[in-house]
């Protein structure tokens, strides 16, 4: 009581009647007729008649009258003659009629001959004859004349008294003599006769004697005489005595008694009257005087006597 009288009471403890005379009722506890009298009525309660008052009924709601009215149809309301009134009829709805009149006929609508008048219509219904008036026509459709006027004949069409005469016949359509006129025979097509006089004759096909004669003649074909005339003749082919001459005899080849003058002799080759001349004696040849002269002899070797002049006697 004190607290309503200080007005500090809390709006928890408020009276129903104390919250309607402070105007704290929550809006949720308002009835729908004082919401409606605050204007605070949320729009699922007010009543249809009220939210036409004040403009506010939703679009769903409206009947299909009312929306024709505010002009708020959705075009799938609107019959088909009130979408072409006000200029909103799908294309679809639209007669071909009426899209030629408007010229948004589809191109795949139009018929050919409206195609041909606008120059929409696609070149594969062009005729031949269309296409070669504008211009158009395919290369594969243009008659081999037509192509030939325009240069356009591939090469593989022209003819080859036409190709001659634009210069692009290939080499191989040519005859031998247009090829020898305008100097492009090939080796294989000219006369040896012809090869020899503008010196194209492969090495294969010139004669022994011309490749004599032009110093050509390869070595397995000159004679031994004419190898060793110009110094070709090979090793294998020298007799033993020709090799001794120039000093390329090989040592396989030489006598003993050459091999013996040229210091080439092995010396398992050396007789022992040769090895002892010049000191090459091996010690295993020289006898046990001569080893005694030179001071090799073997302990073993040696003479009881020497060894006693020698004073290495043994006690």
């Amino acid at each position: 009581m004190e607290k309503l009288r200080a007005g500090e009471t809390t709006r928890l403890r408020n009276s129903e009647l104390e919250k309607l005379r402070d105007g704290d009722n929550p809006r949720w506890r308002n009835s729908a007729l004082k919401k409606l009298r605050v204007g605070e009525t949320p729009w699922w309660r007010n009543f249809a008649l009220e939210k036409r008052r004040v403009g506010e009924t939703p679009r769903w709601r409206n009947s299909a009258l009312e929306t024709h009215r505010a002009g708020e149809t959705p075009r799938w309301r609107k019959s088909a003659l009130e979408n072409v009134r006000v200029g909103e009829s799908p294309r679809s709805r639209n007669s071909a009629l009426d899209k030629l009149r408007a010229g948004e006929t589809p191109g795949w609508r139009n018929s050919a001959l409206e195609k041909l008048r606008v120059g929409e219509t696609p070149c594969w219904r062009n005729s031949v004859l269309e296409k070669l008036r504008v211009g158009e026509t395919p290369r594969w459709r243009k008659s081999a004349l037509e192509k030939v006027r325009a240069g356009e004949t591939p090469r593989w069409r022209n003819s080859a008294f036409e190709k001659l005469r634009t210069g692009e016949t290939p080499r191989w359509r040519y005859s031998s003599v247009e090829k020898l006129r305008a100097g492009e025979t090939p080796c294989c097509i000219k006369s040896a006769l012809e090869k020899l006089r503008t010196g194209e004759t492969p090495r294969r096909r010139n004669s022994v004697l011309d490749k004599l004669r032009a110093g050509e003649t390869p070595c397995w074909r000159n004679s031994a005489l004419e190898k060793n005339r110009v110094g070709e003749t090979a090793r294998w082919r020298n007799s033993a005595l020709e090799k001794l001459r120039v000093g390329e005899s090989p040592r396989w080849r030489k006598s003993a008694l050459e091999r013996v003058r040229d210091g080439e002799i092995p010396r398992w080759r050396y007789s022992a009257f040769e090895k002892l001349r010049p000191g090459e004696t091996p010690r295993w040849r020289n006898s046990a005087l001569e080893k005694l002269r030179v001071g090799e002899t073997s302990c073993w070797g040696n003479f009881a006597l020497e060894k006693l002049r020698l004073g290495e006697t043994s006690l």
